[in-house]
């Protein structure tokens, strides 16, 4: 019923005034969030012959379009806009059904034989129909027949029904000659990623892609891209894009001249070439950064036991890379949040894919900590080597031993973080010193440092007491 009365609707429409299409888009620029949101601007062109009301055709847009978002800029200020309508597909089977039905036109079918492999095309009018039957009168003869679907096909596509993609139509009223209108809207399936390429080497060199993943239905062509880096609440209404053409100074990331610049209390990414977005995915180069400078060290994280601690905790340690993301480490640019995926050489200089981490979005001065995996040969052994306690736990004493032992070929750093209740009259001692170096990062909370050396082990001893 609803159908049929739209289509009552739009054949009555075309009765006061006439159905204008629009060109092809132009002048296309997309705006992606990390959000599965996208920001769409283009322009298109159409022409109207003469004054009075008139439904234009907007044929293509994303059939994942947010409607309550579309906002439409007409270049002739006295056109009035009355009603939009946004429909995916008006010339689908059951829609053309009711349309030949409504305005009692003929239709095509083949007639049932006693003979199933005899096929007889007549004309013929539809009275009714259902899910999967279809009643209908033989133009001549006036034989009724019941027929499958797939039995009835169509001559042509009505005018009102030329609408094979999602589209927008408007209702204006609308003057004599050659215009255009800018169309803005919001639309899901549209979104881009972060993804880098750290490549280890004595320094490292870095490679990041900006990963545009298209589900919204439409290919855009020969557009303009922005990405943006941050947390957009979609609640709050935005017209990026208007904004983004009054920014001038922007900063060279990569040889391709993709730019980056602060914005609204985001990052924004701009491709200064026009792509074109088909459906899936396509990667856009966007840092290309050499002679890096990081740190490698193993690492764990471990509590000070402040109950009996039965047995021997024994673990291998987390391997890390750690890069200060400013100009002295040659980077020193904001990073958006992505994967980053980590390979090393050989002996024979032959690279090989080694872990990899997810990142936060990255300002400058801010270090990025990679844990790419684990050790194999860099372990530790805990060992809480005693402990008293009074009965109402006023009085504490744990003290624990620590063995590590890299019986790698290389030297390794390792980096222990030590956490220990903040509670009471507490004091903390231990024997790190010489190669290893210990500093209270946080209440709570120590760092002890060690150089060990290939095929080196090393042992230190914490005390912890707690005396109210």
């Amino acid at each position: 019923m609803k159908k049929e009365f739209v289509l009552v609707f739009l054949s009555c429409l075309s009765l006061f005034g006439e159905t204008v299409f629009t060109s092809k888009a132009y002048d296309r620029a997309l705006t992606l969030y990390n959000n599965n949101t996208a920001f769409i601007n283009e322009k298109r062109d159409f022409t109207i012959t003469h004054e009075g009301l008139h439904n234009i055709i907007y044929e293509g847009v994303a059939n994942s379009i947010i409607t309550d978002s579309i906002i439409p800029k007409f270049s002739d200020n006295r056109l009035k806009l009355y009603t939009q309508t946004f429909e995916k597909n008006r010339a689908d089977f059951s829609t053309l059904l009711s349309y030949y039905k409504q305005n009692d036109q003929a239709v095509n079918f083949f007639q049932p034989t006693s003979d199933r492999y005899k096929r007889v095309v007549k004309k013929g009018y539809i009275l009714s129909k259902s899910a999967s039957r279809v009643t209908i009168q033989e133009a001549k003869s006036k034989n009724v027949f019941e027929v499958g679907l797939s039995d009835i096909f169509f001559n042509s596509l009505p005018k009102e029904l030329k609408i094979t993609k999602p589209t927008l139509t408007w209702r204006v009223k609308g003057y004599k000659g050659k215009q255009s209108v800018e169309l803005s809207y919001l639309a899901r399936g549209l979104s881009w990623e972060a993804n880098y390429a750290l490549s280890l080497d004595g320094k490292a060199s870095l490679k990041g892609w900006i990963t545009i993943n298209n589900k919204s239905g439409l290919e855009y062509k020969d557009s303009t891209i922005f990405c943006v880096a941050g947390s957009v609440n979609a609640a709050q209404r935005r017209n990026p894009v208007h904004i983004l053409y009054k920014k001038e100074a922007m900063d060279a990331v990569a040889p391709r001249g993709v730019k980056q610049e602060s914005f609204g209390g985001y990052h924004l990414y701009k491709i200064p070439f026009k792509e074109d977005i088909q459906k899936g995915s396509k990667q856009i180069l966007f840092i290309d950064k050499k002679d890096i400078k990081y740190k490698e060290y193993a690492k764990m994280d471990f509590s000070v036991p402040v109950y009996p601690l039965r047995g021997v905790r024994k673990s291998s340690l987390f391997h890390i890379i750690e890069i200060k993301n400013d100009k002295k480490s040659s980077l020193g640019i904001p990073l958006p949040k992505g994967t980053v995926r980590v390979y090393a050489k050989d002996s024979s200089k032959k690279p090989h894919f080694v872990g990899q981490s997810r990142i936060s979005h990255t300002p400058v001065d801010e270090k990025l900590k990679l844990n790419i995996g684990r050790f194999f040969d860099v372990t530790s052994k805990i060992t809480q080597v005693k402990f008293n306690s009074s009965k109402n736990r006023h009085y504490i004493y744990s003290k624990i031993k620590i063995e590590l032992k890299n019986k790698d070929s290389k030297d390794r750093d390792v980096v222990l973080v030590g956490r220990y209740p903040l509670s009471g009259n507490y004091k903390i001692t231990s024997t790190c010193e010489g190669k290893c170096t210990q500093k209270k990062i946080s209440s709570g909370e120590m760092r002890y440092d060690i150089e060990l050396k290939s095929k080196e082990d090393y042992t230190f001893f914490i005390e912890y007491r707690l005396d109210d």
